[in-house]
């Protein structure tokens, strides 16, 4: 169900709970710069849809665009994020890659895997080549060591500009 200023879609698929951290950058053409800072992905939510809930000094200048890392076949770069949205109360499971990254995720969240994208709940222990990309420009895979259950959360979703709909997740390429 959407609202009027579709800030909500509860029940869309996928989702990451709004404690995840998502490392972006802020700039606009004439200032551009590769530095991406940590930020809690409830925190991006409220800055695109409830700013009231800021101080002033807090609030993005919504004229600056927000960028996160997305793969766009052969390279990793920046793209440009258009939205933040809540899609509502999720069971959510915790996965973990040969390699120790760390991924909480939505049981219907797609992960990009050497075969494509694949939900998280068909995803099984090291059957899947999982995509990451550390520091470089490229993708790396890894094998999924843990797949852990863990408690309900209200979960969100990232809508990257086209035609690139993915993004990186603690270096974990997902799918919006």
């Amino acid at each position: 169900m959407e609202d009027d200023n579709t800030s909500e879609i509860v029940n869309a698929p996928g989702g990451m709970p709004g404690d995840t951290i998502m490392r972006i950058t802020r700039h606009n053409e004439k200032k551009k710069t590769n530095v991406y800072k940590p930020y809690l992905l409830e925190l991006m939510y409220y800055q695109f849809h409830h700013q009231d809930k800021f101080p002033d000094q807090l609030k993005w200048n919504l004229n600056i665009p927000t960028y996160g890392r997305s793969y766009t076949r052969p390279f990793v770069k920046s793209h440009k994020i258009k939205d933040v949205i809540y899609v509502g109360i999720k069971k959510v499971f915790e996965v973990t890659l040969a390699n120790d990254y760390k991924l909480i995720a939505a049981e219907d969240q797609q992960i990009l895997t050497r075969k494509g994208y694949i939900k998280l709940c068909d995803i099984k222990v090291m059957d899947q080549d999982i995509a990451y990309s550390k520091f470089s420009l490229r993708l790396s895979f890894s094998k999924v060591k843990s797949i852990t259950p863990l408690n309900e959360r209200e979960c969100y979703n990232v809508m990257c500009e086209d035609p690139y709909h993915n993004l990186a997740i603690n270096r974990i390429f997902i799918h919006n």
